[in-house]
């Protein structure tokens, strides 16, 4: 059996995919040796499931839209990578997420798979998939991709493996690079994140300079800054910079930005890997973030995104959900998942 994960969305997404394809792999493995899985993914999000064990091959598409721009170039490879992926006679395309996407839903048909699965609420899209499955009302997004796997005869075990992902070599050196020249240790600092598209998700810099203060003074960790790298008027993707300006301002010694990696989210989540915990509004990154040893403190704050379904998985992930505003949160919110956290045993390995 030959099967097409077509996923398009974000990189946070795109990790919580990980642990559906870990299930399929184990099912194909008991009931159909010699199957492939293939994934198809974007320019954007391919390298998170690059070392993958559960994809035996990745397709990858460059967007042809940016902002105003459209790349012909792009266009003309899309063209073509769908005409190579018709000719590998798909079983089955699944257009993978946990709500309806009618761009997912687009690619995963124009593969012509004999069976094409994928969430919807419409009859257009009812009458072309040979499985079509109501949009979910509740659930977490690792349940709502996994359960896209049952029309294939899968039994969910429950709870499901949590995401996985892989550092490149390259990302992993730059992370001990960068360690070694703050002279941080593995486990002995933290790192907070800024990384939240909407402003109404996003930390103050007092906030921020609290909670380091207090990681400091109470549990003797640094912190490492990270950000979003551009202007708050960015037309692609709302940066940080105006904020992590503001922190560093006043640049107390334990408080260290993390800006030679700030245009690679790769090199980032190579050094939150090491960190002793994180803190992040709700973004992809904290995601990846959850995924480490050191787990992850989720903020939620006034968002339409729901904890129930975007909740950080992972055994030292935490979600606090206030529907707050995150810059009007009192300090002690924060400080006190903090106390939680780390008042357990949850010190890396050096």
């Amino acid at each position: 059996m030959k099967i097409l994960i077509v996923k398009r969305d974000k990189i946070g997404d795109m990790l919580l995919t990980t642990p559906a394809l870990r299930v399929l792999r184990a099912a194909l493995n008991e009931t159909s040796p010699g199957s492939e899985i293939h994934l198809l993914a974007s320019g954007y999000n391919a390298w998170v499931v690059a070392e993958n064990n559960d994809v035996d091959h990745l397709w990858t598409y460059q967007r042809v839209r940016t902002g105003r721009r459209v790349d012909f170039r792009a266009a003309w490879g899309q063209l073509k990578l769908f005409f190579a992926l018709r000719r590998e006679g798909f079983d089955v395309a699944i257009a993978a997420g946990g709500n309806e996407s009618p761009r997912a839903l687009k690619r995963a048909l124009a593969v012509g798979a004999k069976r094409t699965i994928g969430y919807t609420n419409e009859s257009i899209w009812r009458r072309r998939l040979t499985d079509s499955m109501l949009v979910p009302v509740a659930g977490h997004e690792t349940l709502r991709i996994a359960n896209q796997l049952t029309p294939l005869g899968v039994e969910l075990p429950l709870p499901l493996p949590p995401p996985v992902f892989e550092s490149c070599a390259g990302s992993r050196e730059f992370a001990i690079a960068f360690m070694n020249h703050h002279q941080l240790e593995a486990g002995k600092f933290a790192v907070i994140g800024t990384g939240a598209r909407f402003p109404e998700k996003q930390p103050s810099a007092s906030q921020i300079l609290t909670w380091a203060e207090h990681l400091f003074n109470c549990y003797h960790l640094k912190t490492v800054l990270v950000w979003t790298p551009g202007g708050t008027d960015s037309p692609l993707y709302r940066g940080d910079d105006q904020l992590a300006t503001e922190v560093m301002r006043s640049k107390p010694d334990y408080l260290i930005a993390l800006t030679p990696a700030s245009k690679d989210v790769r090199k980032i989540i190579a050094v939150i890997a090491q960190a002793r915990t994180s803190i992040f509004p709700d973004s992809g990154l904290m995601h990846f973030a959850a995924a480490t040893p050191g787990g992850v403190i989720g903020l939620f704050a006034s968002t339409w995104a729901e904890p129930d379904q975007w909740a950080p998985v992972g055994e030292r992930a935490r979600a606090i959900v206030n529907r707050l505003a995150l810059a009007e949160w009192p300090d002690h919110i924060v400080i006190d998942a903090i106390g939680a956290q780390l008042n357990t045993s949850n010190v890396l390995d050096g």
